[in-house]
């Protein structure tokens, strides 16, 4: 019982100071200051997508095989590491080395920390709170990212390299938490070797028709807000939004994110599972097809609702995925269905880049309306199958 009720309220703290990059809302015009081209710091951000496609699943293995609570270690250390190693950087090769840490300590915290909070319910017989407790530590960790986007914006008028000096402080203390989780006990603790845990995961999917679907919608969605933030900024601007309110919009988005996220257990009480999933998506759907004729504020409400999906979405599917899969190969499972989030926005985002180059944002946005209707279709008759 102490132990489900320490491992959550680590949870929690472990989610805001893991999500407290006080670095994300200048880190492009810090590259540039340090003689970067724009080309360059996109190869940075090629190479942090590489990383983590590479190391995502052996990770996830790892934190099946070694433990949650060593893999989240790890994560803390070569995050803290990654945010110094930028924090001292002057040329291409250090951010290129910052990056490589920093995709290897993302990868180590992909899916296990999920996973270690699961678990830590499931020996207490409490996993049905799973839903409810992710929402609030996904609440937390995006107001942490809120008060960070204010904060480094700040700080950055000061001098680029301050948000991420405290960047490495604050995953330096994430450390500290990292260290107090217990290792809750498992179904059986797997000891077999890395490719039959990753055999007997990638069969577990291919025979669950339940996570075949949930691991459709999840990486669907989940990328094409993805390559919408990417647009945001152009989209503003085409708008004729002063840049200086980018950082107030980024920050009022990532709040909504939180504040659905902490209820979205509720809301599915009242529109169940899957018409509750389908609901978000057709909403989504819907927002692409309207952001060609929005102008001037309505055009910003539209973003804060769109980004505010994440947070309705997020806990749900989490929670299902985690209720389907056994507690051996959860880690890997879900660094599996990051892996392949990450792998579809590697493939559309640079078509949808180059649409847009082509054809102008307003073009591009109703294609992706066009697309998701596909998508939308095939989801709507697959679920109803189950």
């Amino acid at each position: 019982m102490k132990l489900t009720r320490d491992n959550i309220n680590l949870f929690y703290v472990y989610c805001f100071l893991t999500s407290s990059n006080f670095a994300i809302p200048v880190i492009i015009v810090f590259l540039l200051s340090n003689g970067l081209s724009l080309t360059e710091a996109m190869l940075l951000q090629t190479v942090y997508s590489l990383t983590i496609l590479a190391t995502e699943m052996p990770t996830g293995v790892m934190a099946d095989v070694i433990g949650r609570r060593i893999s989240l270690l790890l994560s803390s250390i070569l995050q803290s590491i990654a945010s110094l190693v930028y924090f001292l950087g002057r040329n291409l090769f250090h951010f290129l080395l910052g990056e490589v840490l920093w995709g290897i300590g993302a990868s180590f915290m992909s899916g296990t920390l999920a996973a270690l909070l699961y678990d830590s319910l499931l020996q207490t017989g409490k996993e049905g709170e799973y839903k409810a407790i992710f929402g609030r530590g996904q609440m937390f960790g995006l107001i942490a990212s809120a008060l960070a986007f204010l904060i480094g914006g700040f700080l950055s008028k000061i001098n680029l390299r301050y948000p991420l000096g405290l960047t490495s402080i604050i995953f330096s203390i994430s450390i500290l938490s990292a260290l107090f989780f217990q290792e809750p006990k498992r179904s059986k603790r797997y000891r077999a070797s890395s490719l039959i845990i990753i055999k007997e995961s990638l069969n577990l999917i291919f025979k669950s028709r339940v996570i075949q679907w949930l691991t459709l919608y999840l990486i669907t969605i989940g990328c094409y807000l993805a390559i919408c933030q990417w647009f945001y900024q152009p989209y503003l601007l085409s708008r004729k939004i002063s840049l200086s309110y980018f950082g107030a919009i980024y920050t009022g988005f990532t709040l909504l994110t939180a504040l659905n996220a902490k209820f979205a257990h509720r809301y599915e009480k009242y529109i169940k599972e899957p018409l509750y999933l389908l609901s978000i998506f057709t909403a989504f759907l819907l927002s692409l097809f309207l952001m060609p004729y929005l102008e001037g504020i309505f055009s910003i409400i539209l973003i804060l609702l769109q980004q505010s999906l994440r947070g309705a979405y997020s806990p749900i599917v989490s929670y299902y995925i985690n209720k389907y899969t056994p507690s051996e190969f959860r880690a890997t499972l879900l660094s599996f269905e990051n892996l392949a989030g990450r792998a579809l926005f590697a493939l559309t985002s640079p078509i949808m880049g180059l649409l847009a180059d082509i054809h102008g944002l307003n073009i591009t946005f109703m294609i992706m309306g066009l697309s998701l209707i596909a998508c939308l279709i095939t989801l709507t008759k697959w679920r109803l199958s189950l």
